[in-house]
């Protein structure tokens, strides 16, 4: 449904699973994930580091799946 809204208004998508990034990108769809909203978000100091990290760490706990190298790309940037 997402992609297909997308598609339809030609704009970026909000995706976190692997497959559907595949299946957007495969049709032109810009996407996003979680953790690069989240991102955004402290680079453009809409949060604070306390919050971000705070944030991060429900995401985790709520069952969202981040690999370790990508975890801690995210830990160095919030750190800068």
């Amino acid at each position: 449904a997402a992609i297909n809204f997308a598609l339809e208004k030609k704009e970026p998508v909000l995706l976190d699973d692997r497959r559907a990034i595949k299946v957007a990108n495969s049709l032109g769809i810009s996407t996003f994930r979680t953790t690069a909203v989240l991102s955004l978000a402290f680079e453009r100091k809409i949060i604070t580091k306390k919050d971000a990290l705070e944030l991060l760490k429900k995401l985790i706990e709520n069952k969202y799946y981040i690999s370790p190298t990508a975890y801690a790309k995210i830990i160095e940037m919030f750190n800068k």
